[in-house]
């Protein structure tokens, strides 16, 4: 989940692939386990493949509540 408020924005939930999960991932300066080497990065890649991931832009943090309960009930 990358989540951002703004203030007044409408509710958005959009599901992300892989690309856009790893750019937002080094984007955020994650902590990876360093060093990094090809078998750290083809385990990152394959968890990133498998795991769901949502961008979620809000203004109202009960409607994301909410919407983020739809995905983990």
């Amino acid at each position: 989940m990358f989540p951002r408020y703004q203030p007044q924005a409408e509710l958005e939930l959009q599901p992300l692939d892989p690309v856009a999960v790893l750019t937002r991932l080094i984007e955020s300066n994650t902590w990876l386990d360093r060093p990094l080497n090809p078998a750290k990065i083809g385990e990152l890649c394959a968890w990133i493949d498998t795991t769901p991931a949502y961008a979620l832009r809000y203004g109202n943090l009960a409607a994301a509540l909410e919407a983020l309960a739809t995905l983990w009930p």
